[in-house]
């Protein structure tokens, strides 16, 4: 019997101010270290998108989000060294300060403008926020 094909289902969690947005620094992950992303994971066994956005928000950012205040705002189907389903779900309200939890996985987290991204942002994030803008939902990227 051939082997079924899996992806990685990936939540990820936007959290704007004004026109800016909450960025982390990877370091120490082995993948995209350098580079500015938002903060995110992967679900485990059991878990709804939804449950692992709350769960990666009190684990890296250290603030804790009611399922309630998050909206879906793209699905990002992605080929990288792997295949990933990406969910950006975006945060209205929490409770908490945010701080650095994971400060070796996690060089420093900032609010940078939207349309003035640092260079070294993950390159599906800079698209990812033209795409939110133009209203598109899905999107397939490095196919």
């Amino acid at each position: 019997m051939a082997e079924r094909f899996t992806a990685h289902i990936c939540a990820y969690l936007i959290i704007e101010k004004d026109d800016t947005v909450l960025l982390s620094l990877r370091q120490g992950t082995g993948y995209a270290d350098g580079e500015w992303n938002l903060p995110a994971g992967h679900t485990e066994k059991g878990e709804t998108i939804t449950q692992a956005t709350c769960r990666e928000a009190l684990e890296e950012i250290g603030i804790q989000i009611k399922p309630e205040n998050l909206e879906t705002v793209h699905v990002m189907y992605r080929q990288s060294n792997r295949t990933n389903v990406d969910v950006f779900m975006r945060c209205s309200q929490w409770d908490g300060e945010i701080t650095n939890c994971e400060p070796g996985k996690c060089g420093g987290l900032k609010f940078f403008p939207k349309n003035a991204l640092p260079a070294e942002t993950s390159a599906y994030i800079k698209q990812l926020f033209s795409l939110v803008k133009s209203g598109k939902i899905y999107s397939e990227i490095g196919w």
